[in-house]
């Protein structure tokens, strides 16, 4: 049998004409199979233009890392099959047709080796068979079922990445270090809103006040990096800011520039350094274009 998951990675192009598939039918032994497979072949397609509708469009390196990614999941029971037919609908919907199969939402996962980022399909995700109530939205959540930190970790040992914790519904603390409960309570969502919240009200010195939902503990830069939308941290990333004040400072200290009467407005009278024979000009020597200080 001809391996349909190639349509998704990339590796070949089949032909999509009748005799195209006629030919691929001829092997094919029994009706049953014959239709399992067009259904196959139907969610191939339907996977691989979702995967050409990316942009930027991943190239033959990126789509071969996913596909390393997705069957290593696969096996290790971390992911159904794209060709499970639990994701297949039999109810019709308002127009009384069945629904088209949906691979759903495409995540770019980010790596520390390889590509940059490679696409996973979240639907796929085995999840929890309990849901979680997060104590802000009030939603019950179904997570992807991990076991534990260290379980993952070991799992995930051959494509470690920030897209570990990411795809998370609720946080962990491999991202978010409290310790004050023991459980989060509060998901992903909630907290990442909450964190763009703070820092978009309070500018750039709002990134050390970011505190968490849960037990107000003060979050660290690192937390708030990769809690918050990458977008809007990077708009008040406080650390830019900071290097460009130390180089001021630093240029200021060693080419330094006369002190002028306006200068005096930013400092605080005690740390003034006093003017020698201070003492009153008169309106004439204000306006007269020689007049100087003492």
């Amino acid at each position: 049998m001809f391996c349909l998951f190639c349509l998704y990675i990339g590796y070949q192009a089949y032909d999509k004409t009748i005799i195209g598939l006629l030919t691929i039918f001829r092997d094919l032994p029994t009706i049953e199979l014959i239709l399992t497979t067009i259904f196959r072949y139907v969610k191939a397609l339907t996977l691989r233009q979702a995967l050409e509708a990316l942009d930027p469009r991943p190239n033959d390196v990126t789509l071969s890392r996913a596909a390393e990614l997705y069957l290593h999941l696969v096996k290790a029971k971390r992911m159904y099959s794209c060709f499970d037919p639990r994701f297949d609908s039999a109810v019709a919907n308002d127009d009384g047709c069945i629904p088209e199969f949906n691979p759903g939402a495409i995540y770019m996962a980010n790596m520390e080796t390889g590509p940059s980022s490679v696409p996973l399909f979240l639907r796929f995700f085995r999840r929890r068979s309990t849901p979680k109530s997060c104590i802000v939205c009030g939603k019950d959540k179904f997570d992807i079922d991990y076991t534990d930190e260290e379980a993952w970790k070991a799992e995930c040992k051959a494509f470690k990445g920030s897209w570990m914790w990411d795809i998370l519904v609720f946080p962990s603390r491999e991202i978010q270090y409290c310790d004050q409960h023991s459980d989060f309570d509060v998901c992903r969502s909630c907290t990442t809103d909450y964190s763009e919240s703070t820092l978009t009200n309070g500018g750039l010195a709002a990134c050390e006040n970011v505190r968490c939902p849960q037990c107000n503990r003060r979050l660290s830069y690192d937390e708030v990096r990769q809690l918050a939308d990458a977008g809007t941290f990077t708009k008040y990333d406080p650390k830019p800011r900071s290097k460009l004040s130390l180089m001021i400072c630093s240029s200021s200290l060693l080419v330094p520039r006369p002190l002028s009467i306006m200068d005096t407005n930013h400092f605080s009278k005690s740390s003034l350094v006093t003017l020698p024979q201070e003492r009153e000009m008169s309106s004439a020597e204000c306006a007269g274009e020689g007049a100087k200080l003492p």
